[in-house]
């Protein structure tokens, strides 16, 4: 099971890369908003397709999918965020608390104060913080895996917002086209897949959320907080070698030249 597991990560990671291509993830919701439309607006009536309209159709249907594609993800994210607004802020306190970066009196911790600085945190508000977080992960190369994984489920959270609104598109054709004893439970299959990909697509802000706070608390483990206890600690005394090494030149420049 762990390597079908590892294979099928490792197809979901490359299906992400391809659908990163020229945001090529809004093309999923753009397809499907226009088949709702097409079977929409289809009157029965056909003609034979020369070939140079073959060719301007094709590329209408590739823009017309790309651009209803990003109109769906608008709606979508414009939809869901107020809904999931609060949810998200306590995700990102309790991912911060999880991972030790609130001290005990509810503030934020001295790694977080002095590598992120005061100005953009203060109060309770932490979103400019997360904010800080993103710029912090993408400016180092070491980080380079997490800020890839980050985008992953960012391309996710995308694309599952879209097809939430596509979707609702083929209530259109089905209040139009399907029989009527069947439009009730068509309505109701089509809202329940809306819904459920609007909860998809915050469970991968909830993801992209955790691990990227996790991954800051990793980054102040390793490299943050030791630099600060160095800075704490002040210059370190010489050491006894050093001592005498000082000392010795110390007299040699004491000395008169010849």
């Amino acid at each position: 099971m762990s390597g079908l597991g590892e294979a099928a990560s490792r197809i979901g990671e490359k299906v992400v890369e391809i659908l990163d291509i020229f945001d090529l993830s809004f093309f999923i919701s753009g397809a499907v908003a226009v088949g709702a439309i097409l079977v929409g607006v289809d009157g029965g009536d056909s003609h034979p397709i020369t070939g140079d309209e073959n060719g301007t159709l094709l590329f209408g249907l590739v823009l017309g999918s790309y651009v209803l594609g990003l109109a769906a993800f608008s709606i979508g994210r414009f939809v869901r965020s107020p809904l999931t607004k609060l949810r998200e802020a306590d995700a990102l306190a309790h991912a911060m608390r999880d991972q030790g970066l609130e001290a005990e009196d509810g503030g934020l911790s001295r790694p977080i104060v002095e590598f992120f600085g005061t100005e953009s945190i203060e109060g309770g508000d932490r979103w400019p913080l997360y904010t800080r977080m993103w710029v912090h992960v993408r400016s180092y190369p070491s980080l380079a895996e997490s800020f890839a994984l980050l985008r992953r489920y960012w391309i996710l959270s995308a694309s599952y917002d879209g097809i939430a609104t596509a979707a609702l598109v083929w209530l259109w054709p089905i209040w139009t086209k399907a029989p009527q004893e069947a439009r009730l439970g068509l309505t109701a299959l089509v809202v329940a897949i809306s819904l459920f990909c609007w909860h998809r697509a915050f469970e991968y802000k909830r993801y992209q959320i955790t691990e990227l706070v996790a991954t800051v608390a990793h980054w102040i483990t390793l490299v943050g907080k030791p630099v600060l206890d160095k800075a704490s600690a002040g210059p370190s005394a010489p050491s006894p070698s050093n001592q005498t090494q000082e000392a010795s030149e110390t007299t040699a420049a004491e000395q008169p030249q010849a």
